[in-house]
């Protein structure tokens, strides 16, 4: 079987459809196939999009293996962030990982990582609770989470944890509105370290931690799913109906779904000010 991708979205992005290349490689018993980029929109057989993937994981997880050609080429031209398929087979996919660490992921800017890493790369450094802050495009975009909501949680956490120290994982703040967000959080909790790196070592940094708080965030839930040393990780309830897309909520059975509203570039400013 050969797979072929559409590169749609970051690394995050880039991880859900390579959990979606596996799982199908995995159920068909097809230990050598072909996961290639980019696509071509004239040499596949097959499409695997959203809906598709969808309908095929619900007839796995009922016990019913759907017959495809193992000969054919298919072509991933969807997101994949459904969890519950991936969980079941979580063992698996990183036992694939593991026998394949030439496995690559390429993101629509070109971007090339390892598959390896995702399990594998090590710090030196780690903290007991990282929190995920995604504020940038998601500012601009009116997605950015209220603040109150993980304030919120920050107090729950420095109530179970008077003493320990919380790392901030985002990319490097570059406006007046993103240094406020982080300061508004930080008035009333003390302790608290930010680091700005790059994608793999701050994926690790979440993916090693024991408490995370994963922000609107393909590439923290896929910190969470590959960890193996968290103990509880606060996960936005997702409620999007209207994007088939998202149905992402538990990537470890310790999951704490909290409750969120994303604020308007106008209300947050409202708020920070």
């Amino acid at each position: 079987m050969k797979i072929i991708n559409c590169n749609r979205g970051r690394l995050g992005n880039s991880i859900f459809r390579l959990l979606a290349n596996i799982v199908f490689l995995i159920v068909y018993d097809i230990d050598e196939g072909e996961i290639l980029y980019p696509y071509s929109n004239n040499n596949y057989h097959m499409e695997v999009n959203d809906e598709f993937f969808i309908n095929w994981s619900n007839s796995i997880l009922n016990g019913i293996i759907p017959s495809i050609n193992k000969n054919l080429t298919l072509c991933f031209t969807g997101y994949y962030q459904h969890d519950k398929i991936f969980s079941y087979f979580k063992n698996d996919i990183i036992e694939y990982i593991n026998k394949h660490p030439s496995l690559l992921l390429l993101t629509d800017r070109n971007d090339k990582y390892m598959a390896n890493s995702l399990v594998n790369y090590r710090l030196e450094k780690k903290y007991k609770i990282v929190v995920h802050l995604r504020l940038e495009d998601f500012i601009e975009i009116s997605h950015v989470i209220n603040p109150n909501c993980i304030k919120n949680i920050l107090f729950e956490i420095r109530n179970d944890y008077p003493d320990e120290e919380i790392c901030f994982v985002l990319n490097k703040p570059n406006t007046e509105l993103e240094i406020k967000y982080i300061e508004y959080l930080t008035k009333g909790i003390s302790n608290i370290k930010t680091e700005s790196n790059d994608v793999i070592t701050d994926y690790t940094i979440m993916r090693d931690s024991s408490v995370l708080v994963c922000s609107c965030s393909t590439l923290s839930w896929s910190a969470s799913f590959f960890s193996m040393s968290l103990e509880k990780v606060y996960m936005p309830n997702y409620n999007n109906p209207g994007r088939i897309h998202e149905t992402f909520k538990k990537p470890i059975t310790d999951t704490i779904l909290y409750d969120f509203d994303k604020c308007s570039k106008e209300k947050l400013i409202e708020i920070l000010n």
